[in-house]
Parts: structure tokens; C-alpha cells; sequence
């Protein structure tokens, strides 16, 4: 038999409910440390790029396939176990969203391109470490405000 649960069982249950949705998107996040490494990385690429030119021709390319490995890696299950996240939430993909990706994308290229034809001293170097504090502190914040997001829709 079902028994009817009293209105403050309900409100509690529907509070739990909540909250564990909320501690399993604070739990899907990577940690500010990788974040900060992340920007380490990517500023020290644009550091070498720019004072070891002939390293940017050879080095670079296995240098950028382990840090795309690396973040492919990241988005299966197995790869997210691995580097210690045990839970990731399940976001729906929707029209706007892919929209919204590729115009960024495309707005990122033009602006590389764009930044590559100009004769700028130390420019590798400037966007490196722009992009790597960018990543290093803009990173967390992102990813808290997304999350926190998708742990509110219904």
C-alpha cells in the first residue's frame, strides 16, 4: 500500500533532492588547481613559443596533440576518472548552444589570424600569458556559474 507522506516529508524530500543535485554539479568541476596549472601551461607555450621560434615549428605539434588528448580524454567517462572526476553532469545539447560555439569559434580564428598578421613584439608571449591568466582565473568562475546553472534547471 502507498502511504501519502505529510507535507513537511514532501518539502523535505524535494529539498534533499535539490541538494544532492546541486553536490553532484560542484562535484563534476575540476579543481581550481587544475585550472591554474591549465594557465601555467598555456603561458609557458606562448613564453617558448616566442623565444624559441624553431621550437614552435617542431615541438609545438606534439606539444598541442597532448593537450588536445588531453581535454578530449577528459570528456569520456574513463578519462574523467582518471584525472579524478568520478561524476559529470549530463548536459543536453540545444540549438543555441552549438550556435553559440561555432560563432565563437569562428570570432576566435579571424582574431588570431588577425593578431598573427600584425608585427607586434613578443605578441606569442603577450597572448600566452593573456589567455593563461585568462584560463587560470576566469576558468573557475566559468565553470561554478555553468554548473551551478544546470544544477537549477528542472
Amino acid at each position: 500500500m502507498a502511504v501519502t507522506p505529510t507535507p513537511d516529508e514532501a518539502r523535505q524530500t524535494l529539498q534533499d533532492y535539490d541538494q544532492q543535485r546541486k553536490d553532484s554539479a560542484a562535484a563534476s568541476g575540476y579543481s581550481t588547481v587544475y585550472w591554474i596549472v591549465a594557465g601555467i601551461v598555456v603561458a609557458a607555450f606562448g613564453v617558448l613559443t616566442d623565444l624559441y621560434p624553431d621550437w614552435a615549428g617542431a615541438g609545438s605539434s606534439w606539444f598541442s596533440l597532448t593537450l588536445l588528448a588531453v581535454v578530449v580524454l577528459s570528456s569520456t567517462r574513463w578519462g574523467s576518472a582518471l584525472f579524478g572526476r568520478r561524476v559529470q553532469v549530463r548536459r543536453r545539447p540545444a540549438g543555441q548552444r552549438w550556435l553559440l560555439a561555432i560563432v565563437g569559434a569562428v570570432v576566435s580564428v579571424v582574431a588570431m589570424l588577425a593578431l598573427a598578421s600584425l608585427e607586434i613584439p613578443h605578441r606569442f608571449a603577450i597572448v600566452g600569458v593573456v589567455f593563461g591568466l585568462l584560463l587560470a582565473i576566469g576558468g573557475p568562475w566559468w565553470q561554478r556559474r555553468v554548473l551551478a546553472r544546470e544544477a537549477a534547471r528542472p
